[in-house]
């Protein structure tokens, strides 16, 4: 019997914490309330107002760990939208946030894909890469996801092609004849995500060529891998452990057969 997949969520990334809240260091895990002698903020006026941005401001927030073993420094930038007040004093107020940065601590992965639920290296490198670009260059993080991601549908579902799109094109054809493995599932998210915003118009683009993409599409991008971690690799290897035998999908991926072929030539993919 199929494991019930789990509900990819959509929720964006938490706002930054500050003065009077609860706060986790990231270095010794300690949980405490952020108090004005462990906290600052401020922000600057960046006068280039010929931006794409239009005009901006550049705002920092620093805290520094109360526990007595640890104290260390945690630093956060973000480019903000200004909104400039007309008091002759050059006064102004940060808006929206375009983009942030954790400067210190560099943030490690938030989850490393294990090989013991049999990921391949390949897509265990490329998931990690992703990771740690995922804020610096959402682009280069979103490219090495697509990766990621094809390295999976390859492994697990058995389909090669030349780019993202046509191996997604191929699945998706499988599913609707019934040609998929009954383990196969999840496929709904992966043709959701894959729909979505800047990613769906660049799901065309060859798996060595970065494309423009918004910062939370590429949490969805990896949200997506974390859960086919779980939902294909993990429930495969403990149906592997349960049975003590060979899983069906343990032959090489082969390329595609003449109803793969027939399927792209009327439909595309």
């Amino acid at each position: 019997m199929n494991s019930p997949a789990t509900k990819l969520s959509l929720t964006p990334a938490a706002p930054a914490t500050g003065l009077g809240q609860n706060w986790k260091c990231p270095y010794c895990g300690m949980s405490q309330v952020l108090l004005d002698t462990r906290y600052d903020k401020d922000k600057v006026k960046i006068k280039a107002d010929t931006s794409v941005h239009g005009k901006t401001a550049l705002v920092y927030d620093a805290r520094v760990c109360a526990n007595d073993d640890c104290k260390q420094m945690s630093l956060q930038i973000r480019l903000a939208e200004r909104q400039d007040i007309s008091d002759g004093l050059g006064t102004f107020t940060p808006g929206k946030a375009i983009r942030e940065w954790d400067l210190y601590p560099t943030p490690p992965p938030e989850k490393v894909l294990s090989s013991k639920i049999g990921i391949p290296e390949p897509v265990r490198a490329d998931y990690a890469t992703a990771q740690a670009l995922r804020t610096a260059c959402p682009p280069a993080s979103a490219l090495y996801a697509r990766r990621a991601l094809s390295g999976m549908l390859s492994d697990y579902c058995r389909v090669t092609a030349d780019k993202l799109s046509a191996q997604i094109s191929i699945v998706r054809a499988k599913v609707k004849f019934g040609r998929a493995p009954e383990w196969c599932g999840g496929f709904a998210d992966i043709d959701r995500v894959c729909k979505t915003g800047m990613i769906g118009k660049h799901m065309e683009a060859g798996l060595d060529r970065m494309t423009p993409v918004e910062p939370d599409e590429v949490d969805l991008l990896i949200r997506l891998l974390d859960q086919l971690a779980e939902d294909w690799f993990a429930v495969r290897r403990r149906r592997l452990e349960r049975s003590g035998g060979t899983d069906c999908c343990t032959t090489p991926p082969t390329s595609l057969s003449l109803f793969e072929r027939l399927w792209r030539f009327f439909f595309g993919g």
